[in-house]
């Protein structure tokens, strides 16, 4: 298996298209639709909780999928989600997605791309994969680390936020800028203030590091 890109997509309203009606593929439709995809899911049937899907603007598609009629199914989609219960089906689909230029996950393998475990705190996303290989290990990595994402890690995003969109007004260059962001990033004030929960303190006294450098 060749390694995968790590990459942040927009997916906001692709099509995307998810076969299978079963846990999986309700987890990975309501990831989609909270990516805001347009989602379609095709199945014969559908697993308790889908209901709650189809309020939130997912369509359900109720019907047997044969494999001839795959391709209708995926017209105008910008991915696909092969998430039957059935190994072969799921192949036709990959196969028929790729025919089309469309981008396919399978939950039976690792294909174009994988739902990775995501930890989601304000702005700070983080994903962790282990390419498909072990779900436990990422689930278990993915505990680990929200353990170490803190409220000041929150607060010192929006202070670089800050700092660097006032640093650009400036006739600084960037390796400059870069290390006065890390210069403050790493301040035991700055980290004092904001473990005290203190945001306006911290700006200030990143105001004044910015003064210092013109």
């Amino acid at each position: 298996m060749s390694d995968l890109f790590p990459v942040m997509m927009d997916l906001g309203s692709r099509k995307a298209v998810v076969f299978g009606g079963g846990r999986v593929a309700r987890r990975r439709a309501a990831k989609l639709l909270k990516a805001g995809a347009k989602v379609r899911v095709v199945s014969r049937e559908f697993e308790a909780g889908f209901e709650d899907l189809e309020v939130g603007g997912i369509e359900l598609v109720e019907a047997e999928v044969t494999g001839d009629d795959i391709g209708d199914y995926l017209e105008g989609a910008f991915l696909a989600v092969a998430a039957t219960d059935d190994p072969g089906l799921n192949s036709r689909i990959e196969e028929e997605a790729r025919r089309r230029g469309i981008l396919v996950n399978r939950a039976d393998g690792v294909s174009d791309l994988v739902f990775p475990a995501v930890i989601e705190e304000g702005d700070v996303v983080i994903s962790i994969s282990s390419s498909g290989r072990s779900p436990g290990l990422t689930k278990a990595l993915k505990k680990r680390i929200r353990k170490v994402l803190t409220r000041e890690d929150l607060a010192q995003l929006e202070l670089q936020e800050y700092l660097r969109a006032m640093l650009k007004k400036g006739e600084i260059g960037q390796r400059k800028r870069e290390r006065i962001l890390r210069e403050v990033m790493n301040m035991p004030e700055i980290l004092d203030y904001l473990k005290k929960g203190d945001l306006s303190r911290a700006k200030e006294a990143a105001r004044r590091i910015a003064d210092a450098h013109h």
